[in-house]
């Protein structure tokens, strides 16, 4: 579902995207770090920025070098999120 979501995020269908990554982050927990980095995504898309960096931040904790790639990118964003909030620590 994570490519499905990516799919329909990228053809504009944001909203879909985002329900379809809240639905399966609930039925799959295991994978909330993945989710939280789509979801954040999608949430500063849509001026949601106060969600994204919640949603990333959320997650933080669950973040090590072993993460999978999809998590390690929450990192990333959430890094990002900072800088344009003028967090430079």
């Amino acid at each position: 579902e994570l490519r499905r979501a990516a799919d329909l995020r990228r053809q504009g269908n944001l909203a879909e995207a985002e329900a379809i990554l809240l639905k399966d982050r609930r039925d799959f927990p295991f994978a909330r770090c993945e989710f939280a980095a789509d979801l954040a995504v999608i949430y500063h898309e849509t001026e949601r920025r106060d969600s994204a960096l919640a949603e990333l931040e959320a997650v933080q904790p669950l973040v090590n070098p072993a993460s999978r790639p999809e998590c390690l990118r929450g990192q990333f964003l959430l890094g990002s999120i900072y800088r344009e909030n003028g967090r430079i620590d």
